[in-house]
């Protein structure tokens, strides 16, 4: 057993975010170097807006810890928040609303001590609920599980890119979403996700995946052996079957991704508003491609429906 400290900060001029941590883990250094990389790209790259939000993703990172104290301090567009846990009890939260001249604490053993210069019942009333419901969840602690859904991508970008995801990473939604935009030509899908392929957007994307994408961020890297679920042999056929294909139509390992969001536009355009087999020329000014590029996924088309016969 290992006690550990980790202190992390962002300061602007009109924003701040701290995090202290200390507690004590089993897990080797390799893994402790990647929570502290995780930290490290959290407090300086993501959206950490939302206390509860922020407090779900510190608990996943430190899923692996033991006899923790944690310390969050947050300033952003004018508004505060102080919180202290020890273990997952929540012992101190404050927020502070500079433009409505608000003070909401809470301390366990005191309990709720509330002040606002802002006139009018119905407003203090509806903040000091809003607070109190913020309190609510922040006193679960609560980490992010992994679901089936979950599991299951996991498991498909593993056999899709040959490789295991690191959710941290600055190109893992345009990855995913590419990925799955592409497999849904060959009947591979996570629930009900709709792909919309917004004006100016390079990528089709789905809404709904961008919020599970989101959600799996604190996992960071996956390791080989966190193996979550098994798919049927058929599903693994065809993912392995388009990555192969891919692989060996594009040559260019460099451009690997780039071309692989042309492929996904292509086939978001072909199912949606013109046939993969029209004229190549039309398919092409439709999807803002090169008639090379149309010209390649109609190769991977052709070679995974040849190989899936087989």
């Amino acid at each position: 057993m290992e006690k550990v400290k980790i202190s992390k900060s962002y300061n602007l001029e009109n924003e701040s975010f701290i995090i202290n941590y200390e507690g004590i883990t089993e897990i080797n250094n390799n893994d402790l170097s990647d929570v502290n990389n995780l930290l490290t790209d959290f407090v300086n790259n993501h959206n950490r807006v939302d206390m509860v939000t922020n407090v779900r993703i510190l608990a996943t990172i430190f899923k692996n810890f033991n006899n923790m104290k944690l310390e969050v301090f947050s300033h952003y567009n004018g508004v505060s928040e102080n919180i202290r846990y020890k273990n997952d009890e929540l012992l101190y939260y404050e927020k502070v609303i500079i433009s409505k001249g608000c003070k909401f604490e809470y301390n366990n053993l005191n309990g709720i001590k509330f002040e606002c210069d802002k006139q009018g019942s119905k407003v203090v009333i509806s903040l000091l609920t809003e607070m109190v419901e913020q309190l609510y969840f922040l006193k679960q602690f609560k980490k992010y599980d992994l679901n089936t859904d979950d599991k299951i991508l996991i498991e498909i970008y593993r056999l899709f890119y040959n490789e295991n995801p690191d959710f941290s990473d600055k190109n893992i939604n345009i990855k995913i979403q590419t990925m799955m935009s592409i497999l849904v030509q060959f009947n591979i899908s996570l629930s009900e996700y709709s792909f919309t392929l917004w004006k100016n957007s390079k990528i089709p994307t789905s809404e709904d995946l961008n919020m599970q994408i989101n959600k799996l961020y604190s996992f960071g890297k996956i390791k080989n052996e966190d193996n979550y679920i098994v798919l049927s042999e058929e599903a693994k056929m065809v993912i392995k079957t388009v990555s192969k294909s891919l692989n060996e139509l594009i040559n260019n390992n460099e451009n690997f991704l780039e071309k692989l969001m042309l492929i996904s536009r292509i086939i978001y355009i072909s199912r949606y508003r013109i046939s993969l087999d029209t004229d190549i020329q039309e398919i092409a000014k439709i999807a803002e491609v090169s008639q090379e590029d149309v010209l390649l996924c109609r190769s991977l088309v052709k070679k995974v429906e040849n190989k899936s016969i087989k």
